[in-house]
């Protein structure tokens, strides 16, 4: 695949990487060095890719995975609301591959579903003193999709039959939506943004079970929190922010 049959908007600066661990630390890594505003890593291959609790994230060749830097002159208690900016953006860029009929939506706050499957995630970190950063990331399955994951999980090859689709037409779509979304949280606001994303997102009434809590989603607040209706007097909160991690080394 020739660097220069992707079309990227001017804005990105794209960073290619053959193979490295984890498209979360090399985004830090990248960052840490000194990696600007825009740039766009695209990680062909992932060999030991894992979630926030340490379980391992099923990557083969031919999946994307890739990270947008920002340089956030916004505070930090707004850095949560970019994982539905990204969950609304890549959603947009795999819908245009996708039959109309296929059940995408998203898993709050963080995980892009067909057909109540998993077919990827979107993780945001943040680093520096002198110079904050921002890395958003994000793991699709295009082709491969593990069969003994605790979470059902699909790939697009899988929902849809066969695809079209690879990691390049997908990082291309994806860089367009952002530019137009993260835009639309800036100038519209997140409430604007959340209510796209509710479109998708869980609705009211439906089940909820994450670690030690079960119940029902009673809504999804102002601030992208989670209330879940855990008996028929008690409510809990999950913050929205508890899925943005600092980044340690």
């Amino acid at each position: 695949m020739e660097k220069d049959t992707l079309e990227l908007p001017s804005a990105y600066d794209l960073l290619e990487v053959a193979e490295s661990d984890d498209i979360r630390k090399l985004a830090a890594i990248t960052a840490n060095d000194g990696g600007g505003e825009g740039t766009l890593i695209w990680l062909k291959k992932q060999t030991a890719g894992h979630e926030w609790d340490g379980r391992p994230w099923y990557s083969e060749e031919g999946d994307l995975h890739c990270s947008v830097l920002l340089e956030p002159e916004f505070e930090r208690q707004h850095y949560a609301e970019m994982l539905l900016v990204a969950s609304v953006s890549m959603g947009q860029a795999l819908a245009q591959y996708l039959s109309p009929m296929t059940a995408l939506g998203y898993d709050w706050p963080d995980k892009l579903m067909i057909a109540n499957h998993v077919v990827g995630r979107v993780w945001v970190q943040y680093g520096g003193e002198s110079k904050p950063w921002l890395s958003i990331s994000s793991s699709i399955n295009i082709l491969n999709a593990p069969e003994d994951f605790s979470i059902p999980a699909i790939s697009v090859r899988e929902a849809e039959g066969k695809t079209e689709l690879n990691a390049e037409k997908l990082l291309q779509a994806f860089s367009r939506e952002f530019i137009t979304w993260i835009n639309h949280w800036n100038e519209k606001g997140f409430l604007d943004l959340l209510d796209r994303w509710k479109v998708r997102g869980n609705q009211p009434g439906s089940s909820y079970e994450s670690g030690l809590i079960t119940g029902t989603l009673h809504e999804i607040d102002s601030y992208g929190n989670l209330i879940v209706q855990v008996d028929t007097t008690q409510q809990k909160i999950i913050l929205l922010e508890s899925y943005v991690n600092k980044y340690s080394g």
